[in-house]
């Protein structure tokens, strides 16, 4: 018969002192176990394992990388760990453009590598699952770049090891469940590399136990991602102990209707925060905010009023941009109000509607304040 054992550690004793006898009691010490052998085993040392079809190879780290399969296996499960030793990612494209594959299943250690179930046209689920008592060691995990690209999944599980997500979801236009093994504030915090095919762009919402995430409060981590960008959310409340929102977080939250940022949380200028709103109603905030950033609230069109913050400097290009605005304040701290600040704002029905903490005189003589709507120098209002 043939024995293969996969390990680092090989040692064959033959009979009690050493030496080859007809009756020698054989022994193999694999790793520091002892297993009963026989003259017809053959013990060899090897860096590849095969399991259930799905091929394996050793690193130098002493930690598996899944490489490939053997023929045609619908249905793939990645074990967490081979004599011990961990299973810690999928390689690039090892999957990709296999049309058999239908579902998989990997521990929550494994990252998903580039490209590397891009195009599996009948894949229809992917889940990580926990490791029982988490006795390995977890590690934080990626889903790369392009990984599940023009796949047919349809339903996916991640667990809170998942700390980034690349651009991987892009076509993937049959995706209508996510599910997370974790909290709010975990997936917030997953760094998502865009907006436009993230893994929420088709499905539309997140599910956490079972149930579809609605109300987001969120406290005590660093910054609040685009893990819920483009989503069903209906309200938003930041504490105080997230220490930054992105950009876009909230772009294209379509049912969200209020949102509540606490002082001293930085809001990113990179991004459009609540750009294509349109049900929002309700905003506060940080009392210590000095930019209102680029497009910030353009298409917000239930938003009728906002208190700006006392110590505002700056409103950029676009912010208010086809809002539903009807009137506003404008602080005296505010030195410059950009391009199309407040264009097709046609519920500002006049100069009455925008009301300045400042004299005209000082107003007039402010620099860089030169185009409130898109007429240089001059507010343009409806009505």
């Amino acid at each position: 018969m043939d024995f293969q054992v996969i390990g680092d550690d090989i040692a064959i004793y033959y009979g009690r002192d050493g030496k080859y006898s007809d009756d020698a009691v054989f022994t193999a010490v694999v790793n520091g176990e002892e297993y009963p052998a026989t003259l017809e085993m053959v013990i060899r040392k090897t860096d590849n394992a095969t399991v259930g079809g799905v091929k394996l190879s050793l690193n130098a780290s002493g930690e598996y990388t899944v490489n490939g399969v053997d023929g045609n296996v619908t249905d793939i499960v990645i074990p967490a760990a081979i004599n011990g030793k961990p299973v810690t990612a999928i390689a690039d494209g090892t999957f990709k453009d296999n049309i058999v594959i239908k579902t998989v299943i990997v521990p929550e250690t494994v990252s998903v590598g580039k490209s590397a179930f891009a195009n599996c046209a009948n894949l229809q689920s992917f889940t990580m699952s926990s490791a029982k008592g988490r006795a390995l060691l977890v590690t934080d995990t990626v889903i790369g770049y392009k990984a599940f690209e023009n796949s047919g999944i349809t339903e996916i599980t991640l667990a809170d090891t998942v700390k980034e997500i690349d651009f991987a979801f892009g076509g993937c236009d049959k995706l209508t469940t996510v599910n997370y093994n974790g909290t709010v504030s975990g997936w917030a915090s997953i760094y998502m590399h865009g907006t436009g095919n993230h893994i929420l762009a088709y499905a539309g919402g997140l599910n956490i136990g079972g149930q579809r995430v609605k109300n987001i409060v969120v406290n005590n981590i660093d910054e609040f991602g685009l893990g819920f960008a483009g989503t069903d959310i209906t309200s938003v409340k930041i504490g105080s102990g997230v220490k930054k929102v992105s950009g876009s977080a909230f772009n294209g939250c379509k049912e969200l209707v209020s949102a509540e940022i606490a002082d001293g949380v930085e809001i990113g200028l990179n991004g459009s925060l609540f750009r294509f709103c349109e049900k929002l109603e309700s905003v506060k905030l940080p009392s210590d905010m000095k930019i209102i950033p680029q497009s910030m609230f353009e298409s917000c069109y239930a938003l009728q009023q906002i208190n700006l913050p006392k110590g505002l400097t700056h409103i950029d290009n676009m912010a208010f941009r086809d809002s539903g605005l009807t009137s506003i304040v404008i602080p005296a701290s505010v030195v410059r109000i950009g391009a199309f600040a407040f264009e097709y704002c046609y519920d500002l029905k006049s100069l009455r509607s925008i009301s300045f903490e400042d004299t005209a005189e000082n107003w007039q003589i402010r620099p860089h304040v030169n185009t409130f709507g898109f007429f240089a120098g001059r507010p343009r209002c409806y009505g």
